[in-house]
């Protein structure tokens, strides 16, 4: 019998019930609570939890939900996986009711159901019954969220993680409170090998087997550290042993938090330039370090690079459209668009500009650029009007560009011609790196009025992504400026809904409007 398979022998449940004892959230799907002595799950939204389930031999079975919702409340629940596709709608009755999805033909093995639910914020999810069949739910620690160094192996699936000699797998955690946990972790080695967890060594001498460790976990997120030595290792599962998987969960995404400032306009001021300063630390790839958000667009620089190619950077600039439109629909001009669609007026050398259509819509421009750690690059915006709509425009300036260089023009439909709702974040954009630090650093912030009058920002709001579970970031004062910090389940110094004094150094920018380069 597998290794797992025995050590699965130990984690029974209720005949009938899949409790959310062993649940793990989706991302931003639910959070957990005791009522009464019982494990209860309450929707974040829409997305829900993953159950583990197990069966010993396959099974046709009612599936039973066990949830509550206020009174009067029209809800959609859904259970999927393992070949599971079962929805139903339901009213609620401001206690906990039993929710009937339908039928199923369960199969042997191991497996989990996703549970969603539309219009599911605040409901409260105790279990799923199974009359007619006998499920258990181990404490399975889902693995396919773990950063494994690139090049030596990773996830295999949910619950197994492949790792070659000196690779190593960290597993984001969360837990609750402090406590010590006890491990029971399922592998495979061609030859003999060692594996370390949390430095622990452990000596693999047998093809297969098991070994128990214990670990200690704060209160808050951390990184649980699987490193093999001597060899190949498969770890095939690990056990939660005399605890709760949904009190120590492993977090459901591995992006860092995104994290904010935000720059009040000072009162009576309309703005139509903007100025700003911006030193990124060195951090790992997809990080977009936006210097100069505003209402309807943003400008920043970004690491974009994929497996190990650093040079692979950009300055980015966007402006979205009044209105999503997808890129086939503008390409077919039709005059009803002529409202909504950004415009491309006109590009700098070596600009590339485009539409685009995913995470809202407009007009993208990018200038391919080797820009430096810890230099300091000066961003500046424009915008004037245009009939009915504005033309927003942006500048970069640093130490080897030596004088402004024009990117982009885009005119907006439709828009007056400010700035406004002025913001910088830092973001992780793609989750394979959200173990690593991000930060970037803010100073000498001003905007410009259409008489070229400089004022000075003053007050940096902060703000963060409710990323369930992460308290890894920083927004805070450092010399001259402002920083943003987010990543590597190190720092919990971020404080959103605060206002932080932005240093008053540096002097007003001296630019002549008049003479700022501009594209074709």
């Amino acid at each position: 019998m597998p290794r797992l398979a025995l050590l699965l022998l130990a984690a029974r449940a209720l005949a009938g019930d899949v409790t959310v004892d062993n649940a793990v959230p989706v991302r931003f799907g639910a959070r957990f609570s005791d009522e009464a002595g019982q494990r209860v799950a309450v929707f974040n939204g829409d997305k829900g939890v993953q159950l583990p389930l197990r069966l010993a031999e396959p099974a046709e079975s009612e599936v039973v939900a066990l949830v509550r919702a206020r009174s009067g409340r029209k809800f959609t629940l859904k259970v999927q996986g393992q070949g599971v596709s079962l929805g139903s709608e339901a009213v609620g009755t401001g206690d906990f009711q039993e929710v009937s999805l339908g039928r199923a033909k369960l199969p042997a093995g191991l497996g989990r159901l996703s549970v969603s639910a539309g219009g599911g914020a605040g409901l409260s999810l105790r279990a799923l019954r199974f009359p007619s069949a006998s499920p258990e739910s181990p404490p399975l620690w889902p693995l396919n969220t773990a950063y494994v160094d690139d090049g030596k192996g990773g996830a295999q699936g949910w619950r197994s993680l492949s790792l070659r000699d000196s690779g190593e797998a960290r597993i984001p955690v969360s837990s609750s409170r402090d406590a010590e946990a006890a491990l029971a972790i399922a592998y495979r080695a061609d030859k003999p090998a060692r594996l370390l967890v949390d430095g622990q060594p452990f000596d693999l001498t047998s093809p297969s087997g098991s070994l128990r460790a214990r670990i200690a976990l704060r209160q808050g997120t951390q990184l649980v550290r699987l490193r093999a030595e001597g060899g190949e290792v498969r770890v095939d599962g690990i056990l939660l042993e005399g605890a709760r998987v949904s009190d120590h969960w492993p977090l459901p995404n591995g992006n860092a938090q995104s994290v904010h400032f935000g720059y009040p306009v000072p009162e009576g001021v309309t703005a139509v330039w903007a100025y700003a300063e911006a030193l990124a630390e060195p951090g790992p790839e997809s990080t977009y370090h936006c210097v100069l958000g505003f209402g309807q667009g943003y400008f920043g620089y970004q690491v974009r690079y994929q497996r190990g190619r650093p040079d692979d950077r950009w300055f980015i600039y966007s402006l979205w459209d009044n209105g999503y439109v997808r890129n086939a629909e503008k390409s077919e001009t039709k005059e009803e668009l002529r409202d909504k669609v950004v415009t491309l007026v006109a590009k700098g050398p070596e600009v590339n500009a485009s539409a685009f259509d995913h995470e809202g819509s407009g007009g993208h421009s990018h200038l391919n650029f080797r820009w430096k750690d810890r230099e300091p690059y000066q961003f500046l915006l424009g915008v004037k009007p245009d009939g009915s709509g504005a033309v927003f425009s942006a500048w970069i300036n640093g130490p080897e560009i030596g004088g402004w260089r024009f990117l982009t023009s885009f005119r907006r439909p439709n828009t007056k011609a400010k700035l406004d709702g002025l913001y910088s974040f830092v973001e992780d954009w793609s989750g394979r790196q959200g173990d690593q630090e991000r930060a970037c650093r803010y100073r000498n912030l001003w905007v410009a009025d259409a008489a070229g009058a400089w004022h000075r920002l003053v007050r940096a709001n902060t703000s963060a992504t409710a990323e369930l579970g992460r308290r890894d970031f920083s927004h805070r004062v450092v010399g001259d400026a402002v920083e943003l910090r987010t990543g590597g389940y190190r720092h919990a110094e971020g404080k959103p809904g605060a206002s932080l004094g932005i240093p008053a150094s540096g002097k007003a920018p001296a630019i002549d409007f008049s003479n700022l380069p501009a594209g074709t």
